[in-house]
């Protein structure tokens, strides 16, 4: 029932499923809108409100917490996994063929909502050109190509990882490693070893709760070529530990929901 110009929440983990939602709605000439579940109630009600969602997908565990929010707008809620009518079945009865609507450089293909810091949480208009657009950090400072593969440590409701780890790595033909739930530093140190990542984003906080694990538990890190981080400022500690720590530099790069892709990064 989805149709062009219909606004459609996105509440999932970060899976191929979440990935596939969102590309095809912008291909069908929607707009995705991704969500974070860990706003206060209230806030989905003015979400909900202010974009005038006709569907939200969410994993079942979010269900009774946007609850409230469907009552007052009745914005239907399908679940991502569970019992009855889901995405996954969904997706799996759809046919083969799916024509892309023709759509205009200057439509809406998706949403971000600001974090609320500011007062309520406002929505931001992105374009097609704006969708396109992703990865101009890989893409013009680190010169990476089809061959780059990313690991990044945010989830990717954030502008941060929605470009650096998935409609960037997308537009260059990259490789990016999606993590289900909030990942662990450990997990992180695992999947570096295993896959080999050249390109790593992540924040701050981040990096040092690595850091805690001791220099021996990094040494698959080594063999990352870039280390990227946003979100708030890097402390020189932290840089200084990790160059000591794994014989790399942490670059900074600058963002935000307003301009989607980065604003600014050092190389």
């Amino acid at each position: 029932g989805v149709g062009r110009g219909s606004r459609v929440g996105l509440m999932q983990k970060d899976t191929p499923l979440y990935c596939a939602a969102f590309l095809g709605l912008v291909k069908a000439g929607a707009v995705a809108i991704p969500l974070t579940p860990r706003l206060p109630v209230a806030s989905y009600v003015s979400i909900f409100a202010a974009a005038r969602l006709s569907l939200v997908v969410a994993e079942r565990e979010h269900a009774s917490m946007l609850s409230e929010a469907h009552q007052l707008s009745g914005t239907r809620i399908l679940a991502s996994d569970g019992e009855g009518q889901t995405l996954e079945r969904l997706a799996a009865a759809a046919p083969d063929i799916f024509a892309a609507a023709p759509t205009h450089r200057d439509e809406p293909a998706f949403w971000l909502f600001s974090s609320g810091t500011t007062g309520s949480p406002k929505g931001i208009i992105h374009s097609h050109a704006s969708c396109a657009d992703g990865g101009k950090l890989l893409r013009e400072v680190i010169g990476a190509d089809e061959q780059a593969l990313v690991l990044h440590t945010s989830k990717l409701f954030f502008t941060y990882s929605l470009d650096n780890a998935f409609l960037g790595p997308i537009n260059i033909g990259a490789s990016t490693i999606l993590n289900e739930s909030w990942p662990e530093p450990e997990q992180i140190v695992e999947q570096a070893a295993r896959y080999r990542p050249n390109v790593v984003f992540s924040v701050p906080t981040f990096y040092r709760r690595l850091l805690n694990l001791g220099a021996e538990r990094l040494t698959a890190l080594r063999e990352v070529t870039h280390f990227y981080s946003a979100g708030e400022r890097l402390p020189e500690a932290i840089a200084l530990a990790w160059r000591e720590a794994v014989g790399k530099d942490i670059h900074s790069c600058y963002g935000m929901s307003e301009s989607h892709t980065n604003a600014l990064a050092c190389f």
